[in-house]
């Protein structure tokens, strides 16, 4: 075995280690995008332009996280269940941060409606009912609602334009008063009958007031026509309380005729209200009178009818009562 020359091999591993530095002084920064915590590290450079294959299954794929720098709604300034009186303003909160080029709309969506309506779009109202706008503070883009009436309740969504479309939903209740009509008694009624001649009253109860009450808080209406406080040709007059909770009103007529019948309206706003009919009976009369002539002469054909059938009956009870006692004689 021949001896290896201790020379040679100095050269040898200096020309290797040489080799090995320009390799990585050469080839190594040309690849400083990736990263160098892999399982495996470049040991020589690549015998192409592409970097080597790395097994990346060997290593934990890195998470999935949105931007921060993408719109997102926040916690809303009010809650998710809005509640307000009839009649009274009420707005809408949804706070959009880094809105960036998107857009910010509002929606309406009624109960058994599949389609939403589209009441703003940006700083747009695209609804024909004035009570609605639109307005922005900084990050808020608030719906405003004018005199909330009762079909104002559903659920309102705020929509972002992203993909998908953040949505905030939020629902809004309208409460609204409850009239109740009365006699003098307190008893709930619909219909009543007097005599001609009589004097009577009738009681109008709202337990609560909405935010727009009428001028006069209680009105009352004969057919079409408002009544007075006080009109001592008609014999009719009204006087309103107000309770802790609500209000009271009395319509009173005095010596009763049948001008005196029809229907009688109490109201607290334009959409609330309730009726009943007075019916002013004049004895010496077989028909009832009502306001018009056409229903005049429909009520007097119903009233024949009625009687033509009530006589009928009568005479089929005492046809019974013969049979009956026909019947009782035979068999006894």
């Amino acid at each position: 075995m021949s001896q290896i020359n201790p020379v040679l091999l100095v050269v040898v591993l200096l020309l290797a280690t040489t080799e090995k530095g320009i390799s990585k002084a050469v080839f190594g920064s040309q690849y400083p995008r990736y990263q160098k915590n892999y399982w495996y590290e470049y040991s020589s450079p690549p015998s192409t332009s592409y970097p080597e294959y790395i097994d990346y299954h060997l290593s934990p794929e890195p998470p999935v996280t949105s931007s921060p720098n993408w719109p997102r709604i926040l916690v809303p300034v009010n809650p998710l269940n809005v509640t307000t009186q009839l009649g009274s303003p009420v707005s809408l909160h949804c706070v959009v941060r880094n809105l960036q080029d998107k857009t910010v709309s509002w929606l309406r969506r009624r109960p058994g409606q599949d389609v939403p309506l589209l009441l703003t779009f940006g700083e747009t109202v695209y609804v024909s009912d004035v009570r609605f706008s639109i307005r922005r503070s900084n990050e808020d883009w608030i719906l405003d609602i004018l005199h909330a009436k009762t079909e104002d309740e559903a659920i309102y969504e705020c929509q972002v334009s992203t993909e998908p479309p953040k949505i905030h939903k939020i629902f809004l209740a309208v409460e609204a008063p409850i009239l109740t009509v009365m006699d003098g008694f307190g008893r709930e009624l619909l219909d009543q009958y007097y005599k001609v001649g009589s004097s009577l009253e009738v009681m109008c109860q709202v337990d609560r007031l909405p935010a727009r009450p009428l001028p006069d808080i209680i009105e009352w209406r004969h057919g079409s026509s408002k009544l007075p406080k006080s009109n001592s040709t008609s014999g009719q007059s009204v006087r309103t309380e107000l309770l802790e909770q609500g209000a009271i009103s009395r319509l009173a007529i005095s010596q009763a005729d049948i001008r005196h019948s029809g229907v009688y309206t109490c109201a607290v706003s334009d959409n609330i209200s309730q009726s009943l009919r007075l019916h002013i009976i004049d004895e010496s009369k077989p028909v009832p009178i009502i306001n018009n002539q056409a229903s005049s002469l429909h009520a007097a054909q119903c009233y024949s009818c009625n009687s033509f059938i009530a006589s009928l009956l009568h005479e089929a009870g005492y046809l019974l009562i013969t049979i009956q006692l026909i019947l009782n004689l035979c068999f006894h």
